[in-house]
């Protein structure tokens, strides 16, 4: 007979049967399973139910625990307190130690156990509640020719031939390999008190023996994979062997459900995206963080600009995170590519406005990427190569028995296949994209209550002159266009109690940018950067929640610029503006800057139904020498269980950077620009399919940053003004529309629509549409599964067009020798409607030990000549239009071990 453990002779051990149970120790759900089925009993009619009677929980099923291999030779007995919530269903939510370790495998046995209990729920007046229980799990060593049974929860060893037996072997539904570490919880529903618990090993196998002949219910549970429940019937004195292949989970977990997963009381509204689907959409080759061009609130980015626009905000206006740290770019250039490998991200969380106070000093959107925990149970690998982009790579495994680690790059190859395959003598000269990014992890588990992870990540870009001959501009042959960062980043977790935890993130990085066209302008900017946030997040009762943090940012820099002033954000990168026709200047300083700041929230939840958070933010900006202060509320209420509302009101406060920022480039006197965002939003599940989403938002900003206007400042007798000054305003307003049909069955799809308008007023002239205001956005996306490992997918995206100033003549400047463009109202005319449809194919091959996928992805699969802008001539009189990215086919292989 083998090893066994067993419970205390009390079994269920809640410190004297919750003599101590009161009010105060036990508190309403906050959030839960709509669906869940209370297993209390419901009091019968007319009788009388004291609304104040509690009723303690009560195990159902009990999880044996095992024996640890590395204390049988102590032959030790031990006893492990644990503190466990049970929800309102009787399921645990969660367990922690309540006392101090006992090491030797009993923690992590104990607590693995514990999370599979099930129980009938505590209970008040009749109604379930949540509750949180001292469970005292003991283990008891027993010689092998001593162990004649089990505990209470187990039924008597029968005898020999009246004993069941039964194999179960789990394997992958999509590639047939062995599944390690699958649950099995087996049941039985004729005796309530009899649970066991199985563990798949390496080949996938699972026994059990000695069992009662008769029914039992098995429950199969794995990371990633859809759980599954199974009758069968044993016979006495045989063997069943059971076969059982599972599917990999379309849940979303990876990345957080959008439609099964309801959005956090901290924002009004926040869009998941999850890795499954959005890795197999067409036109992103996999890359999960393309995709968010697609939602609602985001607009197309100028012609390969690797930027986001959101809600009519300028690039510089949004911020990208990784793991709670900002980061300088989301794409490669020419926004074919992201900057960090995919399958390694756990989710992507985008808000398009009205952010909680966790997040500042920008006034339109935040994309939140966080990267997962390295898979432990085995060494695996990820590696794409495709035509003619790039090829990544990734790997990852156990470093211990508490740590894991991953790494991962990516190296692009265009311009040398381009090299390789056109004559030199049939071009002229153009610029070629080169870029490669890294990423290295490890997360060390300490105890059950931390989380350490260290890692590092970089990202470069530069653009190669190709096919540049004698007789080319020197300027476009010397020019150099680069940038790049290289980051270690240090983040731990700590659970003090169940209520109370924090989360710490340092890092600390190089980022260099270049911009050389000789001899009329070289840009050549350094940081260093140190960055710390920290947040401490504690439930003061059943319906206060606190959230308190700091987000601090040292930038230490060297600024050398030489060529014209540079213009404001809203004024740069339109058609005619002559750029190159204002007075050159020259910096070159070190321009360090701090930025601090302080966030406060309270999560409220006065009833089931109702959530507010109202929240506190505090910024300072050192080269302003400035304070911002953000008050901001968000409330949701749940009118049924498929429909809710939410609302959200919120100032948000933007520092003018860097050169706008900079004495001699700029000011150093400039006000926060400040933004004020009003949002309200309706949820709707038509199922657990279908999901409908609409939020109308409406953003006033106000002491925007703008061009001064020396002739107005000289009449108020400003002699010298600042080049810069707080005379602008502006306003954004829409309505955002998603729908989808969730990756549950053989197909999966979305449809996003934007209607918005985004304008600018500068001084005392008129309203003007600002560069980025796209009206209409619609984008439509599905992808089909089909048999024999082939899936199919497209996109079809609809964009209104551009603005752009006309050039209306030009006149001769004979201190330069050159013309210069007078234009027409600023921003007056549109492009011609954008519109693209992108293609993907992909065919899956499953070996013994790993698969392979041929793909692929084309991105403007009928080839559409998309207008960008627009280009003249030396003196204004002819004009061409710029058109985009023509069709590109990206071929791909990809081998998952």
């Amino acid at each position: 007979m083998p090893l066994r453990c067993h419970r205390a002779a009390a079994a269920l051990t809640i410190l004297t049967a919750l003599a101590a149970w009161s009010p105060a120790r036990a508190f309403a759900q906050a959030t839960g399973d709509a669906g869940a089925v209370p297993t209390t009993p419901v009091p019968a009619a007319n009788v009388p139910v004291d609304p104040d009677a509690l009723t303690p929980p009560k195990l159902l099923a009990y999880v044996e625990a095992g024996y640890p291999d590395q204390a049988r030779e102590q032959k030790s007995d031990a006893a492990v307190l644990l503190k466990i919530t049970i929800g309102e269903d009787g399921f645990v939510e969660d367990v922690a130690l309540a006392g101090a370790p006992v090491g030797s495998g009993f923690d992590e046995l104990a607590l693995a156990a514990a999370r599979r209990f099930v129980f009938e729920p505590a209970a008040k007046g009749g109604v379930p509640m949540r509750a949180r229980v001292q469970y005292l799990y003991e283990f008891k060593y027993q010689e092998p020719a001593a162990a004649k049974g089990s505990d209470v929860h187990e039924a008597a060893s029968a005898a020999p031939e009246q004993e069941a037996r039964l194999t179960l072997t789990l394997r992958n539904a999509d590639d047939d390999k062995p599944l390690a570490g699958v649950e099995i919880m087996l049941t039985s529903p004729t005796d309530t008190a009899f649970a066991k618990r199985l563990v798949s090993d390496k080949a996938g196998l699972a026994r059990a023996e000695g069992l009662p002949p008769g029914s039992y219910d098995l429950a199969l549970e794995l990371d990633g994979f859809n759980e599954e429940t199974h009758h069968e019937e044993l016979p006495v004195g045989e063997t069943t062997d059971l076969l059982y292949r599972l599917h990999a989970s379309t849940n979303y977990e990876e990345y957080g459900a959008v439609a099964t997963i309801k959005a956090p009381a901290r924002e009004v509204t926040r869009r998941t995206i999850e890795r499954e689907v959005l890795t197999r959409v067409a036109g992103t080759r996999g890359d999960a963080l393309r995709a968010i061009e697609l939602l609602p609130g985001v607009a197309r980015p100028p012609f390969t600009a690797g930027v986001v626009l959101i809600r009519g905000g300028g690039p510089n206006d949004s911020q990208v995170f990784l793991d709670g740290v900002p980061v300088p770019l989301l794409y490669h250039f020419g926004g074919l590519t992201s900057f960090i490998n995919s399958r390694a991200l756990d989710r992507i969380d985008f808000y398009p406005g009205n952010f909680s106070a966790r997040y500042g000093r920008v006034t339109a959107g935040i994309i939140d990427v966080s990267v997962r925990d390295p898979q432990a149970d085995g060494y695996h690998g990820v590696i794409d190569l495709n035509v003619p982009l790039d090829s990544s790579l990734l790997l990852e495994g156990p470093l211990t028995d508490k740590a894991s680690f991953m790494v991962a790059g990516r190296r692009s190859y265009f311009g040398e296949i381009i090299k390789g395959v056109i004559p030199a003598d049939s071009v002229g000269a153009f610029a070629a994209p080169v870029y490669y990014d890294y990423q290295g992890f490890i997360t060390y588990r300490p105890t059950d209550r931390d989380r350490l992870r260290i890692g590092t990540y970089g990202s470069s870009d530069r653009l190669d002159i190709l096919f540049a001959k004698n007789d080319d501009d020197p300027s476009i042959k010397a020019a150099e266009v680069k940038t790049q960062f290289h980051r270690g980043q240090v983040g731990w977790k700590h659970q003090y109690a169940a209520h109370t935890e924090h989360d710490i993130q340092f890092s600390v990085g190089r980022e260099r940018t270049v911009v050389k066209f000789p001899p009329a302008f070289d840009l050549n900017l350094e940081f260093t950067r140190f960055y710390l946030r920290g947040e401490l997040r504690h439930r003061i009762s059943n319906a206060v929640q606190m959230i308190a943090g700091t987000d601090n940012d040292l930038s230490l820099a060297n600024a050398f610029y030489y060529g014209p002033t540079p213009p404001d954000d809203a004024n740069s990168g339109n058609g005619g503006n002559d750029f190159a026709a204002l007075p050159n200047q020259l910096y070159d300083k070190r321009a360090n800057s701090a930025a601090l700041s302080g966030y406060l929230e309270m999560a409220l939840t006065p009833t089931r139904k109702l959530r507010i958070v109202p929240g506190l933010r505090l910024d300072y900006f050192s080269l302003l020498a400035r304070f911002g202060f953000d008050p901001r509320i968000s409330a949701s209420y749940a009118f049924t269980d498929n429909t809710k509302v939410r609302a959200g009101l919120g100032v948000f406060s933007q520092p003018a950077q860097p050169p706008l920022s900079l004495p001699g480039l700029g000011s150093d006197k400039l006000l926060f620009t400040k933004a004020i965002h009003y949002g309200v939003g309706v949820d709707h599940n038509f199922s657990k399919e279908f999901t409908l989403n609409v939020d109308g938002f409406y953003k006033s900003i106000y002491d925007r940053v703008v061009s001064t206007d020396y002739e107005a400042a000289a009449a108020r007798g400003q002699l010298n003004p600042a080049p810069f000054d707080n005379d602008g305003i502006g306003r954004v307003y829409g309505l955002e529309v998603a729908a989808r049909k969730l990756a549950t069955g053989r197909w999966f799809g979305f449809l996003s629509y934007t209607l918005m308008r985004s304008q600018l007023k500068d001084h005392k002239e008129p309203w003007r549409a600002s560069n980025y205001d796209q009206r209409h956005i619609l984008s439509l996306a599905g992808n089909v599964r089909l048999p024999r490992n082939w899936e199919i997918g497209g996109v079809l995206r609809i964009v209104g067009g551009n603005p752009t100033t006309p050039v209306a003549g030009a006149s001769f400047n004979q201190d330069t020798g050159s013309y210069t463009a007078e234009n027409g109202r600023f921003n007056s005319s549109r492009q011609t409607t954008f519109n693209r449809i992108d293609l993907r194919a992909e065919k899956s091959y499953v070996f013994k030990s790993w698969r392979m996928a041929v793909y692929l992805d084309i991105q403007n699969a009928y080839n559409r000549r998309n207008p960008e802008t627009v280009t003249y001539n030396f003196n204004y009189k002819e004009s061409a239009v710029v058109r985009g990215l023509p069709i590109i086919p990206v071929l791909g292989v990809r081998g998952t071990l």
